[in-house]
């Protein structure tokens, strides 16, 4: 029997055992850790959703990254939709897996996108909130940068899921083999890791997060390469925020704010 299909047996037994309640082990991480082994099977047998060109596949975008606008705090591409997905499909056989099992990484030509990612200094003021990232999830707490600019990107990686992930975590808003999750542009051409904030809420399971069935020698070594990059390092404040802020000065100072 292939290698593929033995841990798909074993992972139909977990779920049977789950149900008849006669395991005393937390059997919702063997399942977690199984479809990581199945997702690993499967890049070496070359299927369709974890590696090598293959024209037939569908990409689409997920509601999450329509967030990302120019008066966003995040990157952006400011090309239609249907040129972005476009650029992915004909990227797509350069994916990698990314650090969440489902994820990818397909890296695209960084004409049109603007990062949003700027160097702090001493000094520099930042405004932090307490929001949700999507409706529906609970807020998390945030800081943003209030000097600087979206600039043109130097390298740009986009986060694709695969559909069956998606669909597990009830997250996907297509059919598509692949969904545009997020737009990971950087100035320098060095690729931005995980925040630590989003480390913390794939490896805990929090609301919002995937789980990533890394060991915690994995998440304590990828944790140490995130804060070395983000240590000096924030998104832009969005429009909204700054006009927030304009605002709440104001009327402390005691001056009128035009409408």
């Amino acid at each position: 029997m292939k290698m593929l299909e033995r841990i798909q047996r074993i992972k139909a037994l977990a779920r049977g055992a789950k149900d008849d309640g006669v395991l005393d082990i937390p059997i919702d991480t063997v399942i977690r850790a199984l479809e990581h082994l199945e997702m690993k099977a499967k890049e070496t047998q070359g299927t369709n959703l974890t590696g090598g060109r293959d024209m037939t596949a569908t990409v689409a975008v997920n509601d999450f990254v329509r967030r990302q606008t120019k008066e966003s705090s995040f990157s952006y591409f400011e090309g239609s939709e249907a040129v972005l997905i476009e650029l992915v499909t004909e990227n797509l056989d350069k994916k990698t897996p990314g650090f969440v099992p489902g994820s990818f990484e397909v890296p695209v030509p960084p004409q049109g996108f603007y990062s949003s990612v700027v160097t702090l200094e001493a000094g520099d003021a930042l405004i932090g909130k307490f929001e949700p990232r999507a409706e529906g999830e609970k807020p998390v707490k945030t800081m943003r940068a209030l000097k600087g600019e979206k600039v043109p990107a130097g390298q740009v990686q986009v986060i694709v899921y695969d559909h069956a992930t998606l669909l597990r975590d009830k997250q996907n808003s297509t059919d598509a083999d692949f969904e545009i999750a997020s737009i990971n542009a950087t100035l320098d051409p060095e690729k931005s890791p995980l925040t630590p904030e989003a480390l913390d809420r794939n490896h805990f399971g929090e609301d919002g997060g995937t789980p990533t069935c890394r060991s915690a020698e994995e998440y304590v070594e990828q944790h140490k390469i995130s804060r070395a990059y983000w240590y000096n390092k924030a998104n832009l404040a969005d429009d909204r925020s700054r006009e927030e802020m304009h605002q709440l000065l104001a009327a402390q100072l005691g001056l009128s704010v035009s409408p």
